[in-house]
C-alpha cells in the first residue's frame, strides 16, 4: 500500500486555501500537511513539516512564486515543487519550468488537472508504472534521471 503524497498549499488567499483544502482532503492518494501564506512561511513550514509536494501560487505577498521555487529547490532533498498560476500560457509553464517546478497547474482548471498533473509527478517520484506519456507542464521528478517531460 502506497503512502498518502503529503502536500503543502501556499497561497496568499485564505478563501482560495480553504477550498483547495477541502477538496483535496476528498481526493484519494493525497494528504494536506499544511498551509502558509507567504513564501518565508512556506520555508518555515517545509523545515517543520517535510512536505513530499508544495503547491504554491505564483503571486505571494513577499516573494514571488518563482523566486521561492528556485530557494526550496536548491536545498538538499527538496520536495517537488507545483506552481499555480491563473496565466495558464506556455509563456507560464516555460517560467516555471525554468524556475525549476516539476509542474504548473492552472488555477481556473486545478480540480480538471490535479489528480493528472500532482497524480503523474507522485507516480514518477515513487518509480511506479501507470505513466503513459507525456504530461503537460511536467518535468521528469526523479533526480538521479531527470528529463524534462515536453507538452
Amino acid at each position: 500500500m502506497t503512502a498518502d503524497a503529503r502536500l503543502l498549499l501556499v497561497d496568499g488567499n485564505d478563501d482560495f486555501l480553504d477550498g483547495l483544502s477541502a477538496w483535496i482532503a476528498a481526493c484519494r492518494g493525497f494528504q494536506v500537511v499544511g498551509v502558509a501564506h507567504s513564501a518565508n512561511e512556506a520555508f518555515e513550514r517545509i523545515d517543520l513539516l517535510a512536505p513530499d509536494m508544495v503547491l504554491m501560487d505564483v503571486t505571494l505577498p513577499d516573494m514571488n512564486g518563482l523566486d521561492a521555487t528556485r530557494r526550496i529547490k536548491s536545498r538538499a532533498g527538496a520536495p517537488l515543487v507545483i506552481l499555480m498560476t491563473f496565466l495558464d500560457s506556455g509563456a507560464a509553464r516555460a517560467e516555471a519550468k525554468a524556475a525549476g517546478a516539476d509542474g504548473c497547474l492552472s488555477k481556473s482548471e486545478i480540480t480538471g488537472e490535479f489528480s493528472r498533473v500532482v497524480g503523474t509527478l507522485w507516480r514518477l517520484r515513487l518509480g511506479r508504472p501507470g505513466w503513459s506519456g507525456a504530461v503537460p507542464g511536467v518535468a521528469h521528478p526523479n533526480p538521479g534521471k531527470k528529463r524534462e517531460i515536453e507538452e
